[in-house]
């Protein structure tokens, strides 16, 4: 943990040193730090700050601004360095001149430049004011000063220089002899440079006025000389950010103005050449010019981050004379604003590899937007783009703001030989100091598995472990050797050697002499310029299950950097003005090997194998709520070289669960089939992994059974679908792979059993045309006056075991004859007994009669079908369309649409159709044996657990009426008339016949008793009425 920490921290900061940062506080609103540089005077080190509105002794003066100088090692030392000591004069008026503006130091032992941009110059009658802007040069240990203003004359006229501000932007050259000051407001700030001798004041050059197009581009807001041209001498960058129609230039000039070449920005109001630096960043001997764009908006950024600046560096060519390549480019501002690249600074070769760094500030960018600095690296190709440290303000001081402002390096101050940066932040009126630390580069990092081959052979067990266990061993060796500028000439290096450095989980490799550690933490006592190696012997671990991935082994080194276990941190030792602890080189901070374990894959030892599979189902379809338990059979053939860690993939739906895995060839020696939990693959889906070897060897198959068991409750889905997939960690041919996988799907079936039964009462329809057709009555106002009624009643019933969630119900009824006559009149909607409904339509009773006050109930239900012979349901076959299923034959019919459900197992609906043959219609039709029929036709459209209902057919059934017309019954059967005389006349002549006869018989007389007188004598009544047999 402690080496991991401290190699985190040598990545993140390299050798700029923050703990031993020096700071210097100047006078509060002071500007203090608007512009730093480094110097050295006389075997004394100074860190020069301009503090532009510092308020001075000056009589007559309001903060005129000044030039400090800090010490290098006491914090808060500074002392004004008196340049200019004379006050307010009649011509020089300098309260909020801003001296100390501009500050530069042309290196050891050399002249400091200092300028006050704002200063103002009165002439002598008084009626022109000029802020022309001066400079003073500091010789002799600040002992000599001279001024320059190059734009102040006694002269009367119009010169058009008379706001130039001279020294908004100066350098001076290295050598001392020159300064450059570039007056921005010259020729209609169209900017000016001037180039003076220091030991001649009649040695000046300036630039010419250019066309009006260049008005208002400010020629000269910064500078910095170098050779630009490859010919010895100094020359000067300048730049002009409002130049090329506002997208910015950077003018290189000789030492005698000639122009060599321009830059041009790329980008409108980035406000390319606010800063400009120069340096050989690619060690080629040609200086390159590095240009600031603080105002660069990267428009493709989503955020809408704005202003965050950019910085680019342009590559002096070395085959093409005063000519510049292309640029690479530096981003690094973190939030809107944060102005990267307001300051760059050539720092010298701040690491000591070979090429010169540089320093970007961005004065609003960090956390809390108090200020960064970020520092790059040269190379033989140039810049590296990515910054090699980031130095936030909140990781000086709190107190910090703007930091990142102004900066300076390319001087070794404190003797190390390293240079250092110092860094401005106006704003908080501070500057700090930053000391680099030496570096310490590992020239040599050996690790090395002393194989031959890289290849460990598992059969060669030639190490044995405590327990006396034969295992596979090898040697490995660590060697390293390092080197510097500054650095101790003993160092420790603390080294964390890392088996099987890519499987930090199950790594294969340990130590012999640890068993089971994979890790060694040690400390290598190194001398400066020597090379120290140590051997370690390690084993692999048995019955290891990856052997294809190489073993990758890593060495991790850090410096040891002392501790104050006092305080916790570095040591103030460690941290002295005098000395700095060293840091590792920024090369990475570690190295690694790798060997391979051998294969049976020929001369190349590469595997190529040939996986196919194939499967065998117990069931080609799932029933719902069946307990019966799902079998695969999987196959799988490896048709080439060894496959290792083979393994099959079954995708499982959510609702399905592993039971266990059965072998099938139980083949003595045959590799084992080991099926783990299903986890979750990125999609969520349940995924099982059977390893089926390792390796699966070339040509051999292995054959198992999988057995699963769908759950109880299903997801509403109409199949069950599986994803059956084999691989291994050596990929095949891409080629080959079309056999690695197959698709299992099981439809979903529900158990139902649907019934149609359906009756017509009557049956036979007997009825005397007579009683309904009569010329006397046209218009039929009654159903009574239409013809016999007729029921047509239809039964669902489902015998389960599954519910019907809903079923379409459609009933063709017979209302018209093909020629468009009323046949089968329906007089009423359906009557429905059940969850069911129907549609209501036009053709119930379109003729409006008056119906019965009589009602279909539910009394006349399917009680009817007892005794009777009802229609049996018929189902479609599979081929069987809807369409066809629902056609009307000889009628025009009408579709009565229903819907039912839920039908719960073992119910039925019942649907009841009350209608009038319409008598008129029948006597117009020559028949002999009529026929009318309906149909009920039914499809299924919703089942339990969203099984798709699609497998089922439709059902259909059939009623019928048979129509049976009384007169016209007689008609057929009457007899002819003399018939029916000659059978009276032969039934009139055989009575007489019989009367005869029996007249002869004497059938006709009846024998009577012998009268006596009493009887002769007639009764009489009281008033004489005589009673005889006509009383009886």
């Amino acid at each position: 943990m402690v080496l991991s920490l401290l190699l985190a921290v040598e990545v993140l900061a390299f050798n700029v040193d923050i703990p031993s940062a020096l700071t210097h506080r100047g006078p509060s609103g002071s500007y203090f730090g608007f512009s730093v540089d480094l110097h050295k005077d006389r075997g004394l080190n100074w860190l020069l700050v301009g503090a532009p509105t510092a308020q001075t002794e000056q009589p007559g003066v309001t903060r005129g601004g000044s030039v400090f100088r800090c010490s290098t090692e006491i914090p808060d030392q500074c002392q004004s360095i008196p340049f200019d000591v004379t006050g307010k004069t009649n011509n020089h008026y300098k309260s909020d001149q801003w001296f100390g503006a501009t500050v530069r130091s042309a290196g050891p032992n050399g002249p400091v430049l200092a300028c006050a941009p704002r200063y103002v110059w009165f002439s002598n009658n008084y009626k022109r004011r000029e802020p022309v802007g001066t400079c003073f040069v500091a010789r002799e240990s600040f002992r000599e000063f001279s001024e320059y203003s190059p734009c102040r004359t006694s002269n009367w006229g119009y010169h058009r220089q008379g706001s130039c501000q001279a020294g908004l932007g100066a350098t001076i050259t290295p050598d001392g002899l020159r300064v450059f000051i570039g007056a921005v407001g010259s020729w209609y700030w169209q900017g000016q440079l001037f180039s003076q001798g220091l030991f001649s004041r009649l040695d000046v050059l300036s630039t010419t006025e250019g066309s009006a197009a260049e008005d208002d581009s400010y020629l000269g807001y910064s500078s910095a000389v170098g050779d630009l041209d490859d010919d010895g001498r100094s020359d000067v960058a300048v730049g002009m950010p409002r130049g090329a129609n506002l997208t910015g230039k950077v003018v290189l000039l000789t030492s005698n103005l000639t122009n060599i070449v321009n830059i041009t920005g790329q980008q409108l109001g980035a406000y390319f050449g606010y800063c400009v630096t120069v340096t050989d960043v690619n060690n080629d001997g040609l200086q390159d010019v590095i240009v600031g764009a603080p105002l660069y908006s990267n428009y493709a950024n989503t955020e809408g981050k704005y202003e965050m600046g950019r910085v680019h560096v342009y590559y002096q060519s070395a085959r093409l004379r005063q000519s510049f390549r292309r640029s690479d480019v530096l981003d690094g501002g973190e939030v809107s604003k944060a102005r990267f690249g307001l300051a760059v600074s050539a720092l010298g070769d701040i690491n000591l590899d070979g090429f010169n760094d540089i320093a970007v500030g961005a004065p609003y960018d960090g956390p809390s937007e108090k200020g960064a600095v970020y520092i790059y690296h040269g190379s033989s190709k140039g810049i590296r783009t990515k910054a090699s440290q980031v130095i936030y303000a909140e990781e000086v001081s709190s107190e910090l703001s703007t930091f990142g402002f102004s900066l300076a390096g390319g001087m070794d101050v404190d003797g190390n030989e390293y240079p250092d940066v110092l860094v401005g932040a106006y704003d908080s009126d501070r500057i700090v100091y930053l000391r680099s630390r030496p570096v310490v580069y590992l020239n040599t990092v050996d690790i090395n598995y002393d194989v031959e081959s890289k290849q460990i052979d598992l059969e060669n067990k030639n190490c044995s472990l405590f327990d006396g266990t034969a295992v596979a061993c090898v040697p490995l060796t660590l060697c390293f050797e390092y080197s510097g500028r500054g650095v101790n000439n003993r160092e420790e290096v603390m080294v964390q050697l890392i088996l099987d450095s890519k499987s930090p989980k199950n790594p294969r490799l340990h130590f012999l002499s640890e068993e089971n550690k994979s890790s060694l933490n040690e400390t290598y006592q190194l001398a400066k310029g020597q090379r120290a190696c140590r051997t370690y012997t390690v084993y692999v671990r048995p019955l290891i299950r990856d052997k294809l991935t190489p073993i990758e082994s890593e060495v991790r080194y850090s410096l040891r950097e002392v501790t104050d276990t006092r305080r916790g941190g570095a040591t103030q030792a460690g941290r002295s003005r005098r000395s700095l602890p060293p840091v590792l080189g920024a090369e990475a901070p570690s190295k690694t090997d790798v060997i391979v374990i051998q294969k049976n894959c020929g001369p190349d030892n590469i595997c190529v194998p040939d996986m196919q599979v194939t499967y065998k189902a117990n069931m080609d379809k799932y029933i719902f709520g069946s307990d019966k338990k799902l079998e695969i059979e999987v196959s799988v053939l490896n048709a080439a070289e060894d496959a290792f860690e083979a393994a099959v993939y079954l995708t499982l739906p959510e609702e399905v669960k592993f039971v266990r895995v059965d072998r099938v060839d139980d083949k003595e020696g045959g590799p084992a089939v080991l099926c783990s939990s299903p986890s979750t693959d990125e999609l969520g889906q349940p995924v099982l992994r059977c390893e089926i070897g390792n390796p699966l060897a070339a040509f051999r198959t292995s054959v198992f059974t999988i057995v699963l068991q769908p759950s109880a409750r299903l997801a509403p889905k109409s199949s069950l679908d599986f994803v059956l997939e084999v691989n291994s960690t050596n990929p095949e041919d891409a080629s080959q792979m079309f056999d690695n996988r197959a698709e299992i799907s099981l439809p979903i079936r529900v158990e139902t059993d649907l019934s149609i039964r359906g009756i017509s009462d009557p049956e036979v329809v007997r009825f005397n045309l007579s009683s309904f057709v009569s010329s006397t009555v046209q218009v039929k106002s009654h159903e009574n006056q239409v013809g016999p009624q007729v029921l047509h009643i239809y039964e669902l019933g489902n015998r389960g075991p599954s519910d019907i969630l809903k079923a379409d119900v459609y009933i063709l009824w017979p209302t018209k004859t093909l020629s468009g006559k009323d046949l089968l009149y329906l007089v009423d909607r359906p009557f429905v007994d059940g969850p069911a409904n129907c549609q209501l339509m036009e053709q119930f009773n379109p003729l409006a009669l008056k119906l019965e006050s009589e009602r279909l109930s539910s009394s006349s239900s399917s009680a009817s079908f007892s005794g009777q012979r009802s229609a049996s349901s018929a189902s479609s076959g599979s081929s069987s369309s809807s369409s066809s299923e629902l056609n009307c034959g000889a009628t025009q019919c009408t579709v009565i649409k229903c819907s039912a459900g839920p039908i719960t197992s073992n119910n039925n609906v019942v649907f009841k159709l009350r209608a009038r043959i319409w008598a008129q219609t029948i006597s117009e039709i020559d028949w002999e044996d009529l026929v009318i029929s309906s149909k009920m036709v039914v499809d299924i459209n919703e089942l339990p657990y969203g099984v798709d209902p699609g497998y089922l057919p439709l059902r259909s059934a059939t009623v019928t009426t048979t129509l049976d017309q009384l007169d016209r019954e007689r008609e057929a059967k009457a007899i002819p008339w003399w018939i029916i005389v000659l059978a009276a006349v032969a039934g009139v002549l055989l009575l007489l016949l019989l009367i005869f006869v029996l007249w002869k018989l004497g059938f006709f007389e009846r024998s009577r008793p012998d009268k006596d007188e009493c009887e002769q004598e007639p009764l009489k009544s009281e008033n004489g009425h005589l009673q005889r047999d006509e009383a009886l």
